[in-house]
């Protein structure tokens, strides 16, 4: 077999993966053992024929939906705009209980976070994805949870 050539188990992770991008989920369900899914995971991801063939993938579902990046990127601006227009005055009552504007506008301040954030991510200004150094990214559960284990033992001592 060709080096670069997708595995039938591999193509069946990257089948899996492409469905919600969870890369531990996709190998359980490519039949790779439960207890390494996540370094299963990271191994065949890395591997540029892996990549290129997700790109290619993706490339396709794109173009099906005919979508491009300034499309989608102008809705969520669009969503942006639309959740920060100062719409819905904000009323209470005084104390005689009549209801009152109080000058104030209510905005859809979550609509606004949701927009801004996937903008941020697109630009590159938003990385919350958790890097590991050290070589921790390449151990076992075992060994990390022997790794934590043995820090706890540590900073329990001092």
């Amino acid at each position: 077999m060709a080096k670069n050539k997708l595995t039938p188990k591999q193509q069946i992770f990257c089948l899996e993966y492409l469905k919600d991008m969870n890369g531990a989920r996709a190998a359980i369900a490519a039949k790779y053992s439960k207890n390494t899914a996540r370094q299963t995971a990271y191994e065949i991801l890395t591997k540029p024929y892996v990549q290129e063939y997700l790109t290619r993938q993706l490339d396709k579902v794109t173009e099906k939906l005919e979508l491009d990046a300034e499309e989608v990127i102008g809705k969520v601006m669009v969503c942006r705009d639309r959740c920060l227009q100062d719409l819905t005055p904000k009323v209470e009552k005084d104390p005689d209980g009549n209801w009152i504007e109080t000058g104030e506008f209510l905005f859809d301040s979550r609509g606004v976070l949701k927009a801004s954030e996937l903008l941020m991510r697109h630009l590159g200004l938003l990385n919350d994805k958790l890097k590991l150094s050290g070589g921790l990214n390449q151990m076992s559960d075992e060994e990390l949870e022997a790794k934590i284990a043995e820090q706890e033992r540590k900073r329990g001592a001092s």
